[in-house]
């Protein structure tokens, strides 16, 4: 089996220094136009996402979770970005969108358009309670089979860059798609009812209440299709285009910098009926003639839009149209622009065209008439346009696939061995081991070019590397002070199984690799032809001298001094006096805000209850992902089925985009087990309805909702009428879980934003805060706590900002353990922007601060303040650096 000539002499590459690696490598592709860029390999999470890009229009295919964070990691720019492809509408390939396209946004894109299959449009419309945005349009297309000829479907793509042809593929022994789901797996009873989701009986103040206002009869498919077209046309509007213009550096901008950049403060949603028109109509009311006054104010656009406002709102807070999971796979051919042909000069001075203006006419395709008359065109004096560049990207998930993809006649122009105009340059085949060993599926590979390049992407072929470099570095350094507490992220550097195991593949194949680029079109300019693979050499602890940084890290005798004399302190602090919930685990996989860094994923914290099971407090993006760097891949099958119950404190998406990949995976895992039970607020449900439209979550059965606002405090009134079967699930909940109490919390952030209290049978209390300035019902709930886990997303130095984006300070954070009289407080939530190391007083013994993936039994928690100052040295100059590169990106 031959590989790629840049594959087999990859090794030699590992001799040049790190940083001339990065230089050189960046260099080089700067001088291609025209390129694909891999972010990641196949994982458990999802397929690679690939980039496509000519000049300076990008595209993307597929985004499941953790694409920003890897673009981040890898300074991947994503603002030049034009279209997104779907290659199926499964959460494994779509699972980073939402968040993705807040980014996107608040970086400044305007317009996006994305392509898949049926359902999209539902998707997309499903996430209407919490992404949107005012500065950008989306627009969805789907692609149609041709099983019905609906108006809305589209058959190709093509612009300036791209030119895109879909090959959808249904599995074998398929039922006929009506587009109608006829029955829904998660009962259509728990869709909040009116009276339920009436203002009176929320527990947090909203400006806008869902009902349910489901249709009373079904509409056509594309009364449907339209109805999802009109939300998302609300949802991501660019309304405000010339409003959001500010001067920075002498230049207009429309938006911040950097996500983290914009305000925090509680977003007015496209449809709240809230009016911010400083100019209002003021009206005067007497109810009788001796009677004050009543004054009304209605802002003149409120009262322009009264009129129409009941019927937005009725269309927004209708469930959507059913439908059903569509399971098409769709692959995608490819072609990049014509190159222009070479301009001969022989042959124009022959036909006595003068050098000049002219020159550049007939290059352009312009027809030119000299003096004498005579008529020269283009086809004279240059040589035919090359054809753009070929690539195809084959989705085939298994093998009920390989009949319907292989015989579809839109891959047969590109089968000829001598039209080599249309021969593909590469192929990308997102397969699974059992397709790719398929003698059809092989017999079908080989019916392209010997000179068809193809790159295989699955779990197996592709070893499992460490993706989140910077993090695992951050994570080696920490294991150092204790190997157990900060373990360092799980990997595998030897692929599972290598291609020479498959017999008759196409001589040219290779497995994707991370941070991999092609280059499609050959030019002086190119320093590369083909595939170039990341030259810096596999994260391995096991190999410390052949990572620059961790070579440095380990001869820095300030450093190693720092570790050892703070592992001695730590030794000293005494454990031997038992106390309930002493062996509690707290695991913290994501501590950042907002969005994920190259240090700290998004919001979630796994507690671990023995011979109960576990917690889970929140889960954004990526949580899945981080759990299994955490725990391996053989053993994150068991904490799966061990999981219990998951709690969402709000619907901002970094608190919760991470679920569904979590139930999806935990189906897949626990084999008719325990169910699971969800703590949210209540529009967190039908979003769970809405998707589970376009792929199955789970049955009734396995999930059992609470809502968020029937299990509240005493702390927090709440008129909301609890159904018998809302207290059977929080009675079971309480029961699996041996709890006496659980409660959750009004907390000041935003809408329908809640902490939580946990009281044990054995006598320990945990308490979360979720995002939440300083708050006196959740130091009421929580007093006497074992635990506090609190956000202190800001600096002290920071606390009006803080208080404008309703989050805490950490100053702040560590007042509300003390007023709680908490035994320990845990901080978490910190901002991107600001040092990994917040400061604490060496006072504060019983205060300490999370990384993420950190595990730590509660017994252990006193050690940890013992390890700050040690933290901060280490630290200090990857902050000074981060910083330095935020800089640098500005300009």
């Amino acid at each position: 089996m031959l590989l790629l000539k840049e594959i087999g002499g990859r090794s030699s590459w590992y001799r040049y220094r790190f940083l001339h690696s990065i230089i050189k490598s960046q260099k080089n592709i700067r001088t291609m136009s025209t390129f694909l860029r891999f972010l990641g390999h196949s994982t458990p999470e999802g397929p690679a996402t690939i980039i496509y890009q000519n000049g300076n229009d990008h595209y993307m295919f597929n985004c499941r979770e953790g694409t920003q964070r890897l673009a981040v990691e890898d300074k991947v720019k994503l603002s030049k970005l034009k279209s997104i492809f779907f290659s199926r509408l499964q959460w494994e390939c779509i699972g980073g969108l939402p968040g993705m396209l807040l980014t996107l946004a608040d970086a400044g894109i305007q317009n996006l358009d994305l392509y898949g299959g049926k359902n999209l449009t539902h998707f997309m419309a499903s996430t209407r309670n919490f992404v949107y945005r005012t500065s950008m349009t989306v627009q969805t297309h789907e692609f149609n089979k041709g099983e019905q000829d609906e108006l809305h479907y589209v058959q190709t793509y093509k612009d300036n860059s791209l030119k895109v042809i879909p090959v959808i593929a249904l599995p074998k022994h398929r039922q006929h798609y009506s587009g109608v789901k006829r029955r829904r797996s998660i009962s259509p009873s728990s869709i909040p009812s009116a009276s339920e989701s009436s203002p009176s009986s929320m527990s947090s103040s909203s400006d806008y209440v869902p009902s349910d206002n489901s249709f009373s009869e079904e509409p056509s498919m594309e009364s449907a299709h339209q109805h999802r077209s009109r939300i998302l046309s609300y949802m991501f509007s660019n309304n405000k285009k010339n409003q959001h213009k500010s001067k920075k550096n002498g230049k207009d901008t429309l938006s911040p910098e950097h996500t983290i950049d914009s305000p925090c403060t509680p977003r007015k949603h496209p449809l709240s009926n809230v009016s911010s028109s400083p100019e209002a109509v003021v009206e005067f009311v007497k109810q009788d003639e001796n009677g004050p006054s009543q004054t009304t104010i209605t802002s003149l656009q409120q009262n322009n839009q009264n009129r129409f406002q009941s019927q937005i709102d009725q269309l927004y807070d209708r469930t959507l149209p059913r439908t059903k999971p569509y399971p098409a796979a769709i692959s995608y051919i490819c072609q990049g622009p014509e190159t222009r042909g070479k301009f001969r000069v022989d042959k124009a001075l022959e036909l006595g065209v003068p050098k000049g203006p002219l020159f550049g006419k007939l290059q352009r395709g312009e027809t030119v008439t000299l003096e004498d008359g005579t008529v020269v065109t283009k086809t004279q004096v240059c040589e035919p346009n090359i054809p753009g560049p070929i690539f195809m990207v084959i989705d085939c998930p298994d093998i009920r696939y390989i009949d319907d993809l292989v015989s579809s006649p839109k891959f047969t122009p590109y089968q000829s061995m001598t039209d080599t105009q249309n021969i593909p340059k590469v192929i990308i085949h997102l397969v699974n081991n059992k397709v790719l060993a398929n003698a059809k599926y092989q017999e079908w590979m080989n019916t392209f070019s010997p000179e068809t390049e193809h790159i295989i992407s699955n779990q197996d072929v592709c070893a499992q590397t460490t993706l989140f470099r910077s993090h695992a570095l951050s994570q080696y350094k920490l294991s150092k002070l204790d190997a157990n507490i900060f373990q360092v992220p799980e990997y595998n550097n030897t692929p599972n199984c290598t291609l020479d195991k498959f017999d008759n593949l196409p001589p040219k194949v290779s497995p994707l690799m991370n941070k991999a680029v092609y280059n499609l079109i050959d030019t002086r300019k190119a320093k590369i032809k083909g595939m170039q693979l990341d030259s810096t050499q596999p994260f391995d602890v096991d190999q410390p001298n052949d990572d620059p940084k961790m070579l440095e890290f380990n001869e820095n005798k300030d450093y190693q001094q720092a570790i050892e004399e703070a592992k001695k302190a730590a030794e000293l602090v005494p454990l031997g006096v038992p106390f309930p919930g002493d062996d509690v685990q707290v695991i913290t996989l994501g501590t950042g805000s907002s969005l994920p860094s190259k240090y700290r994923n998004v919001s979630a914290t796994l507690i671990k209850i023995p011979q109960f099971g576990s917690v889970l407090l929140d889960a954004g993006e990526g949580t899945y992902g981080q759990m299994l760097r955490h725990f391996g891949r053989d053993r994150l099958p068991q904490e799966l089925k061990d999981l219990r119950c998951i709690f969402v404190s709000h619907l901002h998406a970094d608190h919760h985009l991470g679920i569904f990949q979590l139930l999806i995976k935990r189906k897949e895992a626990r084999q008719n087990g325990a169910p699971l039970f969800l703590i949210a607020p209540y529009i967190y449900q039908r979003w769970m309805l809405e998707y589970n439209n376009v792929e199955h979550l789970d049955s009734p059965n396995h999930i059992r909702f609470i809502r968020c606002n029937h299990i509240l405090s005493e702390t927090s009134k709440s008129n909301a009428v609890v159904s018998e079967q809302s207290l059977k699930n929080v009675e079971s909940l309480k029961k699996t879980l041996g709890l006496s109490e659980i409660n959750s919390i009004d907390v000041v952030h935003c809408r329908l934003a809640y902490g939580l209290s946990l009281k044990h049978m054995t006598g320990w209390k945990l308490v979360y805060s979720g995002d939440t300035r300083p708050c006196d019902r959740l130091i009421e709930a929580g007093q006497n706590a074992t635990l506090l886990i609190h956000e202190a997303t800001l600096e002290d130095g920071m606390k009006e900002e803080a208080i404008a984006k309703r989050h805490s300070t950490t100053a702040e954070a560590v007042e509300v353990g003390e007023k709680m009289k908490a035994r320990y407080t845990l901080l978490n939530h910190f901002s991107q922007r600001y040092a990994k190391v917040p400061t604490l007083s060496e006072a504060q013994t019983n205060v300490c601060i999370s990384f993420d993936m950190m595990s730590v039994p509660i017994k252990q928690i006193p050690q940890l303040p013992k390890f700050t100052n040690a933290m901060q040295l280490i630290f200090k100059d990857e902050e000074e650096e981060e910083e330095d590169e935020m800089n640098l990106s500005k300009n």
